[in-house]
């Protein structure tokens, strides 16, 4: 076992055990809401892994010059809760761009899956909160791009095609 997927591992248990079974009544019309509250109380209890396996992965991946991603991929796959909290929130983001960077490569990862749709969207809103907080992510998917795959998903979209159209996916 590689340094990081242990890492993975071990903040994905520690994540898992000690997150909340939330009482949400699926019949209130705020329930969304609700939820919302949970979860991002809980991001908060468990915010400093998050920032170190952040931290880590993003040094393994900068290590191999993103060359990994495929292999990070299948460590964070298996996880129960952590891939649902890894991708970084833009005002972590703005604070380091170098979360700019584990955001795409995240999005590399998931390669549209496992609905393009939701995939495209939070592309989309990715962009437009960088253009928003003046943060040119076109360096950050110029080095990734010959990473991004180039398979189809779902239509007419690869990740390859998503990166290459970013310019005008969120033009104003």
């Amino acid at each position: 076992m590689t340094y990081i997927q242990s890492q993975i591992t071990l903040i994905d248990e520690k994540i898992t055990k000690g997150y909340p079974a939330p009482a949400v009544d699926f019949n209130d019309p705020n329930w969304t809401e609700k939820l919302s509250v949970i979860e991002l109380a809980y991001r908060e209890k468990v915010k400093e892994e998050l920032l170190h396996i952040k931290q880590a992965i993003n040094e393994y991946l900068e290590k191999e010059h993103y060359r990994n991603i495929p292999e990070v991929a299948c460590y964070i796959r298996t996880t129960r809760k952590l891939n649902g909290y890894l991708i970084p929130t833009i005002d972590e983001i703005a604070a380091d761009h170098k979360n700019l960077l584990l955001a795409l490569a995240l999005f590399i990862m998931r390669d549209l899956m496992p609905d393009a749709r939701d995939e495209l969207v939070y592309f989309n809103n990715l962009m437009q909160e960088c253009r928003k907080h003046k943060i040119d992510y076109a360096p950050y998917i110029k080095k990734l791009l010959p990473l991004a795959g180039d398979k189809v998903r779902f239509g007419n979209y690869s990740v390859k095609s998503v990166f290459e159209s970013a310019p005008y996916l969120c033009a104003s």
